[in-house]
């Protein structure tokens, strides 16, 4: 048996990055690059791991261009097979979700089980008329999915496991799509699901197409997370996150081969400079102008950059030799556009006065570790927390990056409501080993 797929996830359309329209244009062309890329690998099937949207309110020329898209893929005979992720879930007060009615128009199709009244998990196929169900068959192959249910997944993969387990006869293949973080894959990153709770999964399934961490990743031959199709924060160019191309022969061992595939070209430039040893503002911003020509004059030799213009994140850090607020900030922004002319600018200074320098181990630390260590102390020296110092500083910090990132209020809400739960849930364990 042969299939060959395409597994998308998180393209994040209609994000106006840091409010700059350009972006969200740059998302709707990295998409369009990755349909090109299925049409032209003349794969069977597209998967969309969720978050096809920003967030639950969309603009009608987003939605415009996400149904192209589609219909392209429909004309094709390239079904696409989706699960609703954090950003998109239905309105308040709503039970459907702009996913819902792209599957009402034929143009994916919506999968996840849902429960009974009576507490049981509904497995039933798709529905040809409102294109939702909790599977469907594409040739030889059976998908499942499940939306993103933050902290009640692990029952819900537990008792699908348990489904699974019970069915006599089983496709050739089979994938589950699912949109949920994945716990040790990001530091600071709230995860609702173990590779313990997929451990259940293994002898049912044989890919587990992932989505929700930005950051692509590959586990155990069968869990495959692609990233998010666009950077959507400056940090997330660490790891070019993009989509899988899957190509399965069940002939061969391993069965299995997936090829990452980068789509985006908007150039990313993190610079940084250090403050140390420049004794007056004027002569730190003399070596910024010659730090940044350097920076131009190699972006200009560098053929592969191209003309597009960048995003520019430009960090300041070390000791200051002087007062925090002699640094003119919007001089520094100045600087940056002249010499890399950048589509959006970011000014970060970490720099300290001499007052404030670290010593000892702390200075050896990354700015994240250096404030997750403050955080951590300041919640500890409340003997009401001092147990869940570490926790509730993770909890913290992913919280800010959640916000800072734009996040949909109710996935904040969700993940401090998951978060709380498994900090009680340790105290009550530590409670009982205690007690014990």
């Amino acid at each position: 048996m042969r299939i060959r797929f395409m597994h998308l996830a998180d393209l994040h359309l209609g994000f106006e990055q840091y409010h700059v329209p350009q972006r969200a244009m740059d998302f709707q062309r990295t998409f369009q690059r990755a349909v090109d890329d299925a049409l032209g690998e003349d794969v069977d099937f597209v998967i969309l791991a969720g978050d096809l949207f920003h967030q639950r309110t969309l603009q009608p020329r987003t939605l415009q261009l996400a149904e192209r898209e589609l219909e392209r893929l429909r004309t094709a005979g390239k079904p696409v097979i989706a699960v609703v992720g954090n950003h998109e879930r239905p309105m308040q007060n709503s039970r459907e979700s702009w996913l819902d009615y792209l599957a009402g128009r034929g143009l994916l199709s919506l999968l996840s089980p849902r429960y009974s009244r009576e507490g049981e998990l509904v497995i039933s196929p798709l529905e040809p008329t409102s294109g939702k169900g909790a599977y469907v068959d594409v040739g030889p192959a059976r998908l499942y999915g499940i939306a993103f249910y933050g902290a009640t997944l692990p029952r819900m993969v537990a008792d699908l496991a348990g489904y699974l387990a019970q069915q006599e006869r089983r496709p050739a293949f089979t994938i589950l799509v699912m949109h949920a973080g994945l716990e040790g894959v990001l530091p600071n990153f709230s995860a609702n699901v173990t590779s313990t709770d997929l451990a259940a999964l293994r002898p049912h399934i044989q890919y587990l197409a992932m989505g929700h961490v930005h950051k692509p990743f590959e586990l155990d031959g069968w869990i495959y997370n692609p990233g998010s199709l666009e950077p959507v924060n400056i940090a997330e160019t660490a790891y070019r996150g993009g989509g899988y191309l899957v190509d399965v022969d069940t002939a061969r061992e391993p069965a299995i081969r997936a090829a990452h595939r980068p789509y985006w070209t908007r150039p990313f430039l993190r610079l940084a400079l250090t403050a140390t040893g420049y004794a007056t503002p004027e002569a730190l911003h003399a070596g910024v102008k010659r730090h940044l020509a350097e920076q131009g004059e190699a972006r200009r030799r560098d053929e592969a950059a191209g003309d597009r213009q960048p995003m520019v994140e430009y960090t300041l850090h070390g000791v200051l030799q002087f007062p925090r607020d002699a640094l003119d900030a919007q001089q520094l922004e100045e600087a940056v556009r002249e010499a890399l002319n950048p589509l959006h600018v970011r000014i970060n200074i970490t720099a300290t006065p001499p007052d404030y320098e670290v010593a000892g181990a702390e200075a050896e630390m990354s700015r994240p570790e250096l404030e997750r260590r403050v955080l951590r102390d300041l919640i500890a020296g409340d003997g009401r927390y001092r147990g869940a110092a570490e926790a509730l500083a993770d909890l913290a910090l992913e919280t800010k990056r959640m916000t800072l990132d734009k996040a949909d209020p109710a996935a904040i809400i969700e993940h401090l409501r998951a978060g709380r739960q498994r900090i009680m849930q340790t105290e009550q364990g530590d409670h009982a080993n205690h007690a014990g």
